[in-house]
């Protein structure tokens, strides 16, 4: 009976949890996306605490990637879901973002604002440790359309907020804030015969969140026209870049979005639930082709946030993302550029189009970040 318990203390010493090898335990953690989790997995042993200790958010190697995909989050009087684009999601309820508004999404923080007529409260939020960082409050809040960051909040110096008002029959009005500033920082930029953003008789909003790019940042209107500036000397560096695209109808869009990929510039126009265009910015000619093939990138889209990837595993890639659930599945829609159809994961639903799907207003791509 001895030797039968000595031989079981030594088969649980050999097979126990606290001798996995360290990537292994930096491919479970990988998989952790709420900070709960993080904290319960430190505490499970000392080697699984120092596992945690040494973890970065710097991208993992290939084969340890998959969960480090973004999660959909979507917003719900302060319930929060989130969506793996391939498999699982997660619940939670989030008071401090109850009658709040996505703006803006990037390395785990959100850009949010509040409710009010007179005035926008306007703050960054970390939907999983909870911090909050303020900045100030807006005036004429129903007169301002776009916002965007670049920089972690964190980092007070770096950190910048661009909010675009662009209300104005004869301007474009640009604000600028980060955090520990009282104020907003307003620019002028007034139009005239080759700097408006007009098309056709008809004045088109700006109509997706802009994008940093190159140092400079980058608006889109819904006919493909791009006002950029320098936020050092933004009145001084205005110009457009973009050129109306001629073969999309512009009057079937009812979304776009801009993102940066491998130093150019990609847009995708949504149709009437059916249309879908693919453009990239040739920036020689300032005018916008077609894109076929998106090779091993994956698009994920959303009015919060866009960004664009390298697929982490096979099937992956040339597709993009949407905001958008396939009713038969509950998964995110996403659309193949191989099959020029929408799809979804775990489930053979392909169709061509997108009506009577629910499409997600209030959500923002957002990125497992600590």
């Amino acid at each position: 009976m001895a030797e039968e318990a000595s031989g079981e203390e030594e088969m649980h010493h050999q097979y126990s949890w606290s001798k996995l090898p360290p990537e292994v335990l930096s491919l479970i953690f990988s998989h952790l996306f709420l900070k709960q989790d993080h904290d319960i997995f430190g505490a499970v042993c000392k080697s699984w605490k120092s596992a945690v200790a040494f973890h970065t958010p710097n991208p993992l190697p290939l084969e340890f990637s998959y969960g480090r995909s973004p999660f959909l989050m979507t917003l719900r009087e302060g319930r929060c879901d989130f969506f793996h684009p391939t498999h699982s999601s997660y619940y939670l309820h989030i008071p401090e973002l109850l009658d709040k508004r996505i703006l803006d999404s990037k390395y785990g923080w959100l850009l949010v604002a509040g409710t009010g007529d007179e005035k926008l409260s306007i703050f960054f939020f970390h939907p999983l440790t909870k911090e909050k960082i303020g900045l100030p409050d807006i005036p004429s809040p129903s007169l301002v359309s776009e916002f965007s960051f670049y920089s972690l909040p964190t980092s007070s110096k770096e950190c910048k907020v661009v909010a675009i008002d662009n209300s104005g029959i004869v301007y474009l009005n640009i604000c600028v804030t980060k955090p520990g500033e009282e104020n907003w920082t307003k620019v002028y930029l007034f139009y005239n015969d080759e700097k408006r953003f007009l098309y056709g008789g008809t004045r088109h909003f700006i109509c997706c969140t802009p994008v940093f790019h190159n140092g400079k940042c980058y608006c889109l209107d819904r006919t493909g026209k791009v006002a950029v500036f320098d936020l050092k000397d933004i009145e001084d560096s205005w110009d457009f870049c973009g050129k109306p695209y001629s073969k999309v109808n512009h009057q079937l869009v009812v979304q776009s979005f801009m993102v940066e990929c491998d130093g150019q510039l990609l847009t995708v126009f949504l149709g009437d639930g059916a249309r879908i265009w693919i453009c990239k910015l040739n920036p020689i000619t300032r005018e916008w082709t077609k894109v076929e093939d998106l090779g091993n990138k994956v698009l994920y889209l959303s009015n919060g946030a866009s960004w664009v990837e390298t697929a982490v595993f096979e099937g992956m890639g040339n597709k993009i993302y949407l905001p958008i659930l396939c009713p038969t599945t509950n998964n995110i829609l996403f659309y193949s550029l191989e099959t020029g159809k929408f799809h979804s994961h775990g489930h053979d639903f392909s169709r061509k189009n997108f009506y009577n799907m629910k499409q997600f207003q209030q959500s923002t791509w957002i990125e497992p970040w600590y």
